[in-house]
C-alpha cells in the first residue's frame, strides 16, 4: 500500500471517529513520519497557490535544480486531502524551509497549535520544536491583512542556531499559516521581507 493511501486512510478514520479538527491533526502527525509526500515543484506549487500565491526566493527556486547543495533540497513535500493542505519548500542549504498550511472552510486552530502542526509535519525533531525560544515580533501585511509574525529562535539536531518566523491568516479557503525558518547564520532579511510582500 503506498503512503498516500495509507494517509488517506487514517486521515478519513480520524474524520469519522473524532472529527474534521482532529482530522487535520492527524494527518500533520503521519505526513512527518512520512517526511510528507514527495511531490513534483510543479505540484507542490499548484496545491501552495490554493492557499495564498506567492513568489519563491531565488535560493529555493535554485534547489530545484540537479545541482542543489543539499538532497533534501530537490523535494518538496506537500499534501491535499480533503480541503487539508500543507506543502513545505526547502532551499539549497538543506536547512532553510518555507511551509505554508491551510484548514478547511469552518475550521480553526489556535495559532500556537497550527503552527506545532505545519512544523511537524515538515517532520523537524520534535526536540528541536521544543528548543524554540520566541524572541519577538513583527508586522506585516499578507493577503490584505494585519498579521503579527512570532519570530522565534532554536538550536537544531545538527548543533545549528536557527531563526523561524510564523503567521496565521485568511488563505483562500480557510485559516492559513506561515512558517518560514533558517540557520541564523544565512539569515536573509531583505529575502524574508520580500516573500512576505509577494504573499497575496
Amino acid at each position: 500500500m503506498s503512503s498516500l493511501a495509507k494517509l488517506l486512510i487514517i486521515a478519513a478514520t480520524a474524520l469519522l471517529i473524532f472529527g474534521a479538527a482532529s482530522t487535520f491533526l492527524v494527518a500533520a502527525g503521519v505526513v512527518g513520519a512520512l517526511r510528507a509526500v514527495a511531490v513534483t515543484p510543479a505540484r507542490a506549487t499548484e496545491i501552495a497557490n490554493q492557499i495564498v500565491d506567492f513568489t519563491l526566493p531565488a535560493g529555493y527556486a535554485d534547489a530545484l535544480h540537479p545541482d542543489a547543495l543539499h538532497p533534501n533540497a530537490l523535494h518538496p513535500g506537500a499534501v491535499d486531502i480533503a480541503g487539508f493542505k500543507v506543502v513545505a519548500f526547502t532551499g539549497a542549504d538543506g536547512y532553510s524551509h518555507i511551509i505554508v498550511g491551510q484548514l478547511p472552510a469552518g475550521i480553526r486552530l489556535a495559532p500556537e497549535t497550527l503552527e506545532a502542526q505545519l512544523r511537524e509535519a515538515r517532520n523537524e525533531p520534535k526536540h528541536d520544536r521544543e528548543r524554540l525560544t520566541v524572541v519577538g515580533s513583527m508586522p506585516a501585511v499578507i493577503r490584505g491583512q494585519d498579521v503579527t509574525l512570532t519570530i522565534g529562535e532554536g538550536i537544531n539536531h545538527d548543533g545549528l542556531r536557527y531563526r523561524q518566523l510564523f503567521g496565521v491568516f485568511a488563505g483562500k479557503g480557510g485559516q492559513a499559516g506561515v512558517a518560514i525558518s533558517a540557520p541564523v547564520s544565512t539569515w536573509d532579511q531583505a529575502a524574508v521581507d520580500a516573500l512576505l510582500l509577494s504573499l497575496q
